[in-house]
């Protein structure tokens, strides 16, 4: 998946992606400092896209930088998303500088019993 034309994202957040033990796909970003208004979350097919930009007006204009570690700018994560996962269904919480993204299982049916006429 490309990014949006003239945004090029400059970085990829931290990102943790699990099963919980309810079976649900969870993933979880950490965008610290990121304003709900600035995050783009899409599906396209199995592709769970986050996209956003982290701003840092002061620190942009900084006349003397002495510690560089915080990323700001355009970033992109994209996941490809097992096809047993219902990403129609997803649900999205941002706290505390953590996007989670809760991706519940398909709901399977059970698989036919054969039986002998």
């Amino acid at each position: 998946m490309s990014p949006a034309p003239g945004r090029q994202p400059v970085w990829v957040p931290n990102t943790n992606v699990f099963i919980s033990d309810s079976g649900h796909l969870i993933v979880q970003i950490e965008l610290s400092s990121v304003r709900s208004d600035d995050l783009e979350i899409t599906v396209e097919g199995s592709r769970l896209r986050i996209a956003g930009n982290r701003h840092n007006s002061a620190f942009d204009k900084a006349r003397t930088i002495l510690v560089h570690e915080m990323h700001t700018g355009p970033f992109e994560s994209v996941l490809e998303v097992p096809a047993e996962y219902a990403l129609g269904q997803a649900k999205a919480n941002y706290l505390n500088g953590v996007l989670s993204i809760v991706v519940p299982k398909e709901d399977s049916p059970p698989p036919p019993i054969i039986t002998f006429g």
